[in-house]
């Protein structure tokens, strides 16, 4: 179409004729050309812009329940991205969560899309090294090429991931490197090839060698080479032995100095993933390890806030190659001593019980480099979880052997060869024995003896690691290498030193008292006071039920210190309690007997005024609930707030908390509701009345069952008949929950039976309102019997509003029944006026109301005449 000749006619605007400024016959046609590429570009663009407005619906096919939907749009966000339209890719990456889709055509389209998208730029690479050869490369270079090109794209899209989408990236990478490369799915088998080359790449002497000094350069190749050993670690698990006699490479290009943090901690989880192969080097693996715990990064520097991760990946490395590995972590915690506190932190066991402390250690903390206190803190913190790490291996390992040896006796004893001629009394013998042996092995299994020996083996190894890691006791000094530095953690959780100073020494000190906790039962249950003090910002409360004799406050004490908690809510950083939050979920799943006791202040603790450690207990409460740790009904106010909390994702997470309870087949749910309306209809219930119908409008959906609507409407009619006269907001809300409730036929009848509960509320237009919702909820079921009960409900209930509103008293069914009298009375008189006849009855006078009333129900009931139902009549 853009050929010249061809007689179209390109429209030019103004500013195109300005631009052009000529009007000769070969200016014309080039003018023609680029007009025409002009037009070309602009359709381009307007192409794109259409395309990246539905990619909106397309990220909604994503996730939409039919695996066909999910898989087309999956192919045409892989389309989009060869283009490198905008978002297309991006939202291919945020899609890599259907990795574990349990629909195997979603995951095989997802490793299409991800493939198709890694080999955009093969080909291209693979045509450009061609072209720079003038068509004589071989088809080895050319391969080369593009899963060099590949490897690229595979690292840029990597390194702008999140934690999430690479963990699913790491599920999905056998798909990928376990396909054949014809069918454009897989990688090509020189991507890992390529990514080792990368990592050579961003070794130090390279580096010194290729950039010459360019601090931007090394770092780019340093970025790029810890994304490239980060992935190889990912592949080892999809392609056996990647790993495998490479570890003299990683050490020297990951742990080689100068360093890189991010780089150094990929190389230190690779070591780690190594070592079941034992092909590491561990005495150089050991020095390398040394020198990076060792290192001080450059105050304020990138590497410096990365030095944290780079310590946990170290540690997790020695302790699995060391033979020894709380040697090591003596020898890195010596180091860092001596770097942040010298030789004045020699008396910090001796001062843990004087009065002082808090100042002596405040004054120690303001002299002392903030950075290298951090560093210390976070060591500790660290080995703490180590040792706890290893003990649980070596138990597990010991359970392992046990169950092997178990399965050789047996084996044995059941393999045993027939006797020959000339030995078969000893034949005899061993046949016997082995039959003994394994009735013993039977009975032993049994009665549980072997579970229980393993049991008590698993204890000694968490007592060993306890004694000699951690080592701490209450009454007596420390005896194990962590325990020595508690007195300094305690003492910068504690008083002034938490209220000022470096806010990155008070993070670090408090995740070092939650994992010095998480390592050891009686140091948890000696410094939960404290951990709560912190999480609440109030001063230290003793638990719920706690010894009175037992030192802490009173109970005056914790009323002003419940008062004073929003005061002092701002004292701790917002950084301190959300590390605080994370670790509660720790201590919760290990020590679930010891955090009973104090599940009063986890439920406060989530009016924390900051969103994310709201959403950190949020997740932590609900997990704790929805697995029967948690009782639900123990914090149910407080979960239900959560439902109008101004964090959208605090209030998604309590609607999906609520949602797991109602599957349950406890119904926990219902359970929950009568106490949860106590406490939201108080006087001093912290929500108003929207916020009531809120909560109640979306937990009342719930109860779906007529036997529980039907209970609850008993219980709701018992509370308007318990409710005071000043209890009008409680009445309203009672009325409200009755008109959430589901109708069914036996809920209405109940209405009706126990209509003396609400008729003397009635002049209330919101509960009028209310109780007339049912009527009109029961007839759009559609269901005859339903209707029926409705339309007689409706009926009483008019009944009741006219006589409530002509301030007749309204009390019960004798009212009704006096009411009814009063009618048939009126009628007649009305009749006899109109007619200038007699009423019914002659001249015999009617019984009054008040003398019915008098008479006893049962001979009321028997003396009474069955009468037709009566209409009312208009009289003019």
């Amino acid at each position: 179409e853009g050929e010249e000749g061809s007689g179209e006619k390109v429209e030019e605007s103004e500013a195109d004729r300005a631009f052009w400024g000529t009007s000769d016959a070969s200016s014309d046609s080039e003018r023609g050309r680029c007009a025409r590429a002009l037009a070309l570009c602009r359709g381009a663009g307007e192409l794109a812009e259409d395309l990246e407005s539905a990619l909106d619906e397309v990220g909604v096919l994503l996730g939409a329940a039919a695996p066909t939907d999910v898989s087309e749009a999956l192919q045409l966000c892989a389309s989009l991205a060869r283009f490198r339209l905008g978002r297309a890719e991006r939202l291919l990456v945020a899609a890599l969560p259907l990795a574990v889709s349990k629909e195997p055509t979603v995951r095989a389209a997802l490793a299409d899309a991800v493939g198709q998208t890694l080999l955009a730029d093969a080909d291209a690479a693979a045509a450009a090294v061609g072209k720079a050869k003038g068509g004589g490369a071989s088809r080895m270079e050319a391969q080369r090429a593009a899963a060099t090109a590949a490897a690229h794209r595979l690292i840029a899209l990597y390194r702008n991931m999140s934690l999430g989408e690479r963990a699913a990236l790491e599920s999905l990478l056998p798909s990928l490197l376990g396909g054949s490369a014809d069918d454009g799915a897989a990688l090509p088998p020189g991507v890992l090839p390529a990514l080792w080359e990368m990592l050579a790449a961003a070794a130090p002497a390279r580096l010194a060698a290729s950039f010459h000094g360019n601090g931007v350069a090394a770092r780019q190749a340093w970025a790029d080479g810890a994304a490239a050993l980060e992935l190889l670690t990912m592949a080892d698990v999809a392609v056996p032995d990647v790993l495998r006699g490479r570890s003299d490479a990683i050490i020297s290009a990951a742990l080689s100095s100068p360093f890189c943090a991010r780089l150094a901690a990929a190389g230190c989880a690779a070591l780690k993933a190594a070592a079941p192969t034992g092909t590491v080097p561990q005495a150089r693996a050991l020095v390398a390890l040394r020198s990076v715990l060792a290192w001080e990064p450059v105050q304020g520097s990138a590497d410096e806030r990365g030095w944290y991760a780079l310590c946990q990946r170290a540690l997790d490395c020695a302790f699995a190659l060391a033979p020894r590995p709380e040697l090591e972590l003596a020898l890195a915690l010596r180091g860092l001593h001596a770097r942040a506190l010298g030789g004045r932190a020699k008396d910090t066991t001796s001062h843990a019980n004087d009065e002082e402390t808090e100042e002596v250690e405040g004054e120690k903390e303001s002299t002392v480099p903030p950075a290298a206190l951090c560093r210390l803190l976070v060591a500790i913190a660290h080995g703490a979880i180590c040792a706890l790490v290893r003990a649980e291996r070596l138990d597990k390992d010991l359970k392992a052997v046990r169950a092997r040896s178990g399965a050789g006796e047996a084996q044995d004893a059941s393999t045993v060869s027939a006797p020959t001629a000339k030995g078969k009394k000893a034949g005899k013998q061993q046949e016997d024995a082995a039959s003994t042996a394994a009735a013993e092995s039977a009975l032993e299994s049994e009665l549980g003896a072997k579970a229980e020996a393993d049991e008590a083996d698993g204890e000694a190894l968490r007592l060993l690691a306890e004694r000699d890691v951690v080592g701490w006791a209450s009454k007596e000094q420390p005896r194990g290498l962590l325990a020595a530095y508690a007195p300094l953690v305690e003492a910068l959780c504690s008083g002034s030193a938490m209220r000022g100073g470096s806010e990155n020494v008070r993070v670090a000190a408090a995740l070092a008292l939650s994992q010095l906790m998480v390592a050891s039962p009686a140091y948890c249950e000696a410094k939960l006071p404290l951990f709560f003090a912190l999480l609440l910002a109030a001063s230290p409360l003793p638990a719920e039920g706690a010894n009175e004799d037992e030192e802490g406050p009173t109970t005056d004490v914790r009323a002003e210190a419940t008062a004073a908690e929003a005061a002092a809510r701002g004292a701790v950083p917002a950084a301190v309690r959300l590390n605080l939050a994370v670790a509660l979920g720790d201590l919760s799943a290990r020590y679930p007997n010891l955090l009973e006791p104090w599940t009063s202040h986890v439920h406060r603790a989530l009016r924390d005024s900051d969103a994310r450690v709201r959403v950190a207990l949020l997740s932590v409460v609900a997990h704790l609930t929805v697995h029967d740790m948690v009782k639900a009904k123990a914090g149910g106010a407080e979960l239900a707030l959560c439902l109008l909390d101004k964090d959208e994702q605090v209030r998604k997470r309590a609607k999906m908390l609520f949602l797991e309870l109602a599957q349950k087949s406890s119904a926990p749910v219902y359970n929950l509701l009568p106490e949860l309306l106590s406490k939201l209809t108080a006087a001093n219930a912290p929500v108003d009345d929207e916020g009531f119908r809120e909560i109640f409008g979306y937990l009342l959906g719930f109860i779906e069952k007529d036997k529980q609507a039907e209970s609850l409407a008993d219980r709701l009619c018992s509370r308007l008949a318990a409710a005071g006269s000043d209890e009008e907001r409680a009445v309203r809300a009672v009325a409200f929950c009755l008109e959430k409730l589901p109708p069914s036929e036996k809920s209405i009848r109940r209405l009706i039976e126990r209509r003396s509960a609400f008729a003397h509320r009635l002049s209330d237009d919101d509960v009028y309102a209310s109780l007339c919702e049912v009527a009109a909820k029961a007839r759009r079921a559609g269901k005859a019997l339903l209707t029926q009960a409705a339309d007689e409900y409706e009926g009483v209930l008019h009944k009741l509003r006219e006589r409530s509103l002509r301030g007749g008293p309204a009390d019960g069914d004798d009212d009704l029944e006096r009411d009814e009298l009063g009618d048939e009375a009126g009628e007649d008189a009305l009749a006899e006026l109109a007619n200038g006849t007699p009423a019914r009855g002659g001249g015999r006078s009617r019984p009054s109301a008040a003398a019915s009333a008098s008479k006893p129900a049962a001979k009321r009931a028997s003396t009474a005449k069955p009468t037709a139902p009566r209409v009312k009549r208009g009289v003019k």
